[in-house]
């Protein structure tokens, strides 16, 4: 039997496309009214005093960095695992990336963050992959001694919460998110930078608008800045996209809970679920991965490598060695996920997996 299953499933419906046509109709196709009511339903969401929507991800951290004055010479630590563009939105500002070895759970390993330091180190960032838990609590602690700033890279982790119940991206100075396609919220593409601090909210703000608030009412440009703007069109599906998020979340949880039950003889990345982490993917650990994609597709099924670890970017010239991160790097297999996938073809992807692991015993 042949299947034609995507690695990644979500649906933007007859309510996303209204929308995107009432905006339209209504003039409303650059930044304005829909997404500052964009922002402010997000920000009321993650229970977070000021958000800010911007053109993607890696925009919403070079936004951050910026505010932050990050700058030539200024050192970045985060997790050896992440998306690259954490370390690109630094790069760009001429940083130099320090990458820390991650714990069994994919986050920052918090207790090797010391022995990174320097003088020259401006801010932390904790990477919440896959909406897993870094420890917050005792990173904030070390940031405090050593008077360094906290960025969360929570991209992956929209709705995400700790053992505690707070919500992933709000503990740091900055929280930074992604509206990407393969999200659970997503706008196509954009991004979210939020924060409590009312300074910090209008410096970002001019600096997301070339240094001012409002470019026809104002023309004094002191600061360095950008052109970092959403628009009202993403911002109407953001809006209809966020009135199911609770929905969304919760089949993102049923469908890890029907792999774990459907699974066999391959071990799951753990999500702590009962502590209110969301896991936005599914991955699975095998030794001989590319062997699995490449079985996988032959039944129609499509999945997805993970991205590299940073020091295998030669680019950015991290030199040390990071056990625990090559076992992520070498066997991760992003099975097919998203909010939209039939719990009937997870149990296709499940018997197609086991097949290949008895047979591959």
């Amino acid at each position: 039997m042949s299947y034609v299953i995507d690695w990644w499933n979500i649906s933007l419906g007859k309510e996303e496309q209204e929308a995107v046509a009432n905006a339209i109709k209504s003039r409303k196709i650059a930044q304005g009214s829909i997404t500052e009511e964009f922002e402010e339903k997000v920000a009321k969401f993650l229970n977070v005093p000021y958000a800010l929507a911007v053109p993607n991800g890696t925009q919403a951290l070079t936004l951050a960095y910026m505010g932050l004055g990050i700058e030539l010479g200024d050192e970045i630590i985060m997790p050896n695992r992440t998306f690259v563009a954490t370390a690109h939105a630094g790069v760009i500002l001429g940083a130099r990336i320090k990458a820390i070895d991650v714990k069994d759970n994919q986050t920052i390993n918090e207790e090797l963050l010391e022995t990174a330091i320097t003088c020259k180190t401006k801010v932390i960032v904790p990477v919440h992959l896959n909406g897993v838990a870094s420890n917050m609590d005792r990173i904030l602690e070390i940031a405090k001694k050593h008077n360094i700033e906290i960025v969360e890279d929570a991209c992956q982790a929209f709705g995400s919460k700790d053992s505690k119940g707070r919500n992933l991206g709000s503990f740091g100075r900055f929280g930074c998110f992604s509206l990407g396609l393969a999200k659970i919220l997503t706008t196509g593409q954009g991004g979210i930078v939020v924060m409590k601090d009312k300074n910090d909210y209008d410096r970002l703000r001019r600096i997301r608008n070339q240094g001012v608030f409002d470019v026809r009412s104002e023309n004094s440009y002191e600061i360095k800045a950008y052109n970092f703007k959403f628009n009202d069109m993403q911002a109407s599906v953001g809006l209809v996209q966020l009135s199911k998020i609770e929905e969304k979340m919760k089949a993102s949880i049923n469908n890890y809970k029907r792999y774990e039950e459907k699974l066999k003889g391959v071990k799951i990345l753990k999500s702590n679920i009962e502590n209110g982490e969301v896991p936005m993917r599914v991955l699975i650990f095998a030794k001989d991965n590319l062997a699995l994609r490449e079985y996988l597709l032959s039944k129609g099924i499509k999945t997805s490598l993970e991205s590299p670890s940073l020091n295998h970017c030669p680019h950015l010239n991290i030199k040390e060695e990071f056990p625990v991160s090559e076992v992520f790097n070498n066997e991760l297999l992003i099975l097919p996920s998203g909010p939209n996938l039939e719990l009937e073809k997870i149990d296709i992807v499940c018997n197609e997996v086991n097949k290949w692991v008895e047979e591959n015993a």
